[in-house]
């Protein structure tokens, strides 16, 4: 059943009753629509005059809107709010958001590196990272984000899971902190300043203590100097020279021991077998641009696995 055109009031009377309402001041309703006080006012009574009733109640120095403006205000507010999804999908087709979530050390020191290699070879497509710690990152659950990088997570109901890193944890300082000391070995590493971080979102290693028992040495206590929330924190005490810290490969600054600025003061290195993996909803698989960042972002991490490999001489 079509709907007669002639039962809308005209566009431009609507428009300006919005602003009017909005503002409850014609006066400012015209400045904002590009029109004089005395049009607002005509185009407002002709609407007023159009559907039988009014609108506004005017006294001589305040506008407020009756019952039946607030009820038309509402419906002109959801319509331009549909109006602006619309607009925003036809937006996002034409240029698509990919939108991934992942700790807030996998986002800080590998994915966002990485996105500017995919912007330049992809620049259509808009990326949207959300970083957050959390043992299950509920952004997936939410459908708040298209991929999710998620810890020991393999098997999800609904969802395709893709292995992209194993676990494997080294120390690493800076070389300022190495001067005047002698370590030779995990033992003396025991007795070393330790900086620890919060490990929330992991079930394998818990901090220092767990990574010397899994590279079998007993350590008969640990020299702990400074405790951070977060990995961020960790990393630029060490860099600093304040201790030594626990590093994850797939988030190691390759670039700065290369530099020279940080060091491995010991060749251990502990796999514990667990994986990050890459999780998304089986719905992607149709869409092309996510499929492309999943293309890219499946090749950035296996060029990762084989440079933090050869570094660590595995």
């Amino acid at each position: 059943m079509s709907i007669s055109r002639k039962r809308l009031p005209p566009l431009q009377n609507l428009e300006a009753f919005e602003a009017a309402a909005r503002h409850l001041s014609f006066t400012r309703a015209a400045e904002e629509i590009n029109l004089s006080q005395s049009a607002v006012s005509r185009q407002i009574k002709h609407l007023e005059e159009s559907m039988g009733v009014q609108l506004f109640t005017r006294t001589h120095k305040a506008l407020d809107l009756t019952k039946a403006g607030r009820t038309l205000l509402g419906g002109i507010e959801r319509s331009l709010a549909e109006l602006r999804r619309t607009v925003e999908t036809i937006e996002n087709d034409k240029s698509p958001t990919v939108t991934i979530s992942a700790s807030m050390a996998i986002a800080s020191f590998w994915l966002l590196p990485g996105i500017a290699e995919f912007k330049d070879r992809h620049p259509e497509i808009r990326v949207r990272v959300i970083a957050v710690d959390g043992e299950d990152y509920a952004a997936i659950q939410d459908n708040e984000s298209d991929f999710t990088i998620l810890y020991d997570q393999g098997q999800r109901g609904g969802h395709v899971c893709i292995g992209l890193f194993e676990e494997m944890i080294f120390p690493a300082c800076a070389p300022a902190y190495l001067k005047g000391r002698e370590i030779t070995g995990i033992a003396d590493l025991s007795r070393e300043k330790l900086i620890d971080f919060e490990v929330r979102h992991l079930r394998t290693v818990k901090g220092w203590p767990d990574w010397f028992s899994r590279a079998g040495c007993d350590t008969r206590g640990i020299n702990y100097t400074l405790s951070v929330s977060n990995y961020d924190l960790a990393c630029r005490a060490a860099f600093a020279g304040q201790g030594v810290m626990l590093m994850w490969a797939y988030v190691a600054p390759l670039t700065d021991f290369a530099n020279g600025n940080l060091v491995r003061p010991v060749d251990a290195v502990v796999n514990t077998g667990h994986v990050e993996y890459l999780v998304h909803g089986q719905g992607l698989e149709a869409s092309r641009p996510h499929m492309v960042f999943k293309d890219w972002i499946l090749d950035y991490a296996r060029r990762t696995n084989e440079a933090t490999r050869a570094f660590l001489g595995l």
